[in-house]
């Protein structure tokens, strides 16, 4: 499970994310379409709003930066 799908299934609106962590709307749809990942700081509070444990949080990064990195790595 990548981040983005937890951020797509949790109900929480991008807005109140670019709200209530400081961030600006790109980071965010760079979060949810995987372009991104949000700062080791941010995860905290990311995890509290989007109800998930911290762990449950890292996990689904470090699935979003495989999948990137993956596909990197099958691009011509």
């Amino acid at each position: 499970m990548t981040l983005g799908h937890i951020i797509r299934h949790s109900g929480v609106a991008k807005a109140t994310l670019v709200a209530d962590l400081g961030v600006t709307r790109q980071a965010v749809e760079g979060w949810v379409s995987g372009r991104f990942v949000p700062r080791r700081p941010l995860w905290p509070k990311l995890a509290a709003i989007l109800g998930v444990d911290v762990a449950r949080l890292r996990r689904a990064i470090y699935a979003t930066e495989d999948a990137r990195y993956a596909s990197r790595a099958t691009s011509p």
